[in-house]
């Protein structure tokens, strides 16, 4: 049960002495311990001290009432003794975790209602605009710009400091507004016209950074890899298309101009909240569902439903399900559902088999069967460029026969496995791994668990489950592998930092025809969303690549990044893609999409 939501952080919130403290730098020193650094330096010195210390940074927190800058429990815990010192001062900001801790509630701040989580926003943006974004981009003049090409079209992100002074109050002014247009934005305007593939800031429409993360990380996808003319006009001429069209247009517009720098993604995010309701209103919400729900929702519009389905009679009977678990340990639950149960349906069956509510349960597997749908015309983009294909085969340990079946895939859900000690990272490899690897089930008719295996059924009168061994691999690979990594658990999110590459080869988790044409397997690393935070609340972030300079967008806020921040990033969802060019149908030897 989620604990209550906590009544102190929107009184005790003060954004303006916030801001003001987050302005002033200096916040790897404990204001106790360091004396802190409130007096005004040089912006060189400044700005180079926030980029070697964010580090130390990550170790003290803020009071969010007053600014007050302390170290945590693991130092001298000087902030909570400014806490117990000023009774109205409850609520810390973490700057290593990034969440907001209450003293009274003794929990993570969880925000539900609007004024919490508008309050926790706030905090979360000032910080990750004024501190974050302004430690890696001074970074970049020491690294990134020596170790990372730079494109000749890529635009210029910043001037350096410079230490001349302006000569009158006119310059004074127009010095300090391009100083803010550098902050808030990825490029200087002129620069912008000249390469249409410069990123947009979006707008956060109220906590929807969960669905500007995801439709940054499509759009670099889709606008990378240039849909074929055909198709777009084909997209664009279906009757009743919002939000085909809304996505086409966002594709089209989230450019930077001359005249804006961010882009407002309104009409995008209203054609989605239509389809999926659980999407309306202001609460936070998961970047994987909103990912789920806006590719079906675009593949939905290219399909209509099939004449004949309403008059063909119901399938009757039971199908046996098999559904891998978020526990790695647990492997594979399997249940009996009924044959012509829908998506909704069967997750609610594996929610009350997990003791869990429907909203704790996401399934990320194919659609409704191919027979009640018309596709009209050519098939969705998205289903050409995302859908791939699993085949899961299982052996039952009676009789050793071996059954396989086949199920679409629009992503790969992966648990993350523990590491072999702990001095071993956990790599993507691991996660792939896991996924694929052979688990057994045990037959345990009090729970109707096991394997139903029909020659073994067919032998005697009494239905019965089997011992059985199951495996699930890769079978159709889509042009874009889409990668979630489960983080979000039932009561705490696993931190584990997952190692990842640039180039992924999926060869081992593919079940090759040992005749045929080889498909290829590698692919590259195209955009990551990132979640800061906790199991309760936290912010989405995205990095994405144009097409060879990697950038990081947090709503509005756009800046370049190296490659090896990208690899150090702690990732939610990864998309890979390969070379060739979407909405282009692949040819059908070669691919089960």
């Amino acid at each position: 049960m989620a604990p209550k939501e906590c009544r102190h952080v929107a009184a005790a919130l003060s954004l303006s002495h916030v801001r003001k403290r987050l302005k002033l730098g200096g916040l790897h020193c404990c204001t106790q311990c360091d004396g802190g650094s409130t007096k005004p330096k040089k912006k060189h010195a400044k700005h180079v001290k926030l980029a070697s210390s964010l580090d130390d940074v990550k170790r003290n927190a803020l009071c969010i009432t007053c600014g007050f800058v302390g170290c945590l429990a693991e130092k001298h815990d000087h902030c909570m003794d400014h806490i117990r010192d000023n009774a109205k001062h409850c609520c810390f900001f973490r700057m290593g975790t990034q969440d907001v801790w209450c003293t009274k509630c003794d929990a993570v701040v969880d925000g539900v209602s609007d004024k919490v989580t508008t309050a926790l926003a706030d905090v979360r943006k000032s910080y990750d605009e004024l501190i974050v974004a302004k430690a890696n981009r001074m970074h970049l003049y020491a690294t990134v710009e020596a170790s990372t090409p730079v494109p000749s079209a890529a635009p210029t992100l910043e001037t350096p400091p410079s230490d001349d002074k302006p000569k009158n109050k006119s310059k004074a002014k127009a010095s300090k507004k391009t100083k803010t247009e550098a902050v808030d934005t990825p490029s200087s305007s002129s620069s912008a016209s000249k390469d249409p593939l410069v990123v947009a800031g979006l707008a956060n429409l109220g906590n929807t950074c969960y669905f500007n993360s995801t439709i940054q990380s499509l759009r670099s996808i889709f606008t990378s890899s240039k849909l074929h003319e055909d198709v777009v006009a084909h997209a664009r001429s279906l009757p009743k298309a919002p939000v085909t069209r809304a996505f086409l247009d966002f594709v089209d517009g989230a450019t930077v101009s001359s005249k804006k720098n961010t882009f407002t993604p309104s009409a995008l995010l209203s054609a989605v909240r239509e389809t999926s309701r659980q999407f309306r209103g202001r609460a936070q919400q998961d970047a994987y569902e909103l990912y789920l729900a806006l590719v079906w929702a675009i593949d939905d519009e290219f399909t209509a439903p099939s004449k004949t389905a309403s008059s063909s009679p119901t399938e009757s009977g039971l199908q046996q399900i098999f559904v891998k678990t978020e526990d790695a340990k647990d492997g594979t639950l399997s249940l009996l559902a009924p044959a012509n149960a829908t998506m909704d349906e069967i997750q609610a069956l594996v929610a009350k088999k997990l003791k869990l509510s429907s909203d704790e349960v996401v399934l990320a597997g194919g659609r409704q069967p191919e027979a009640d749908i018309d596709v009209v015309g050519p098939p969705s983009f998205v289903r050409t460029a995302l859908l791939g294909a699993l085949v899961n085969s299982v052996t039952c340990h009676t009789c050793q026969h071996v059954s396989t079946s086949y199920d679409d895939a629009i992503s790969l859900s992966l648990a993350i496995p523990k590491p072999a000690s702990a001095d071993d990272d956990v790599t993507l490899l691991d996660c792939l791994s896991a996924f694929t690897a052979v688990n057994t089930l045990v037959a345990d008719p009090a729970t109707s668990s096991g394997y139903r295996c029909e020659p073994c059924n067919k032998a005697t009168d009494a239905a019965s489950f089997q011992d059985a061994s199951l495996q699930m691999q890769l079978f159709g690979l889509p042009f874009v592998l889409p990668l979630h990594l489960k983080r979000l658990g039932k009561l705490r999110k696993n931190s584990s930092h997952v190692a990842f590459e640039t180039t992924l080869d999926v060869a081992p988790f593919v079940l090759l025809p040992a005749y045929g044409p080889h498909m290829k397997t590698v692919y590259h690393l195209q955009a990551v969303i990132v979640h800061m935070g906790n199991r309760y609340g936290g912010h989405y972030v995205a990095y994405v690549r144009y097409p060879d300079a990697w950038y990081y967008t947090s709503d509005s806020l756009v800046q370049r990044v190296s490659e090896a921040t990208v690899l150090g990033a702690e990732a939610y969802m990864l998309f890979y893609t390969r070379d060739g060019e979407l909405g282009t149908a692949p040819p059908p030897e070669t691919s089960r999409l």
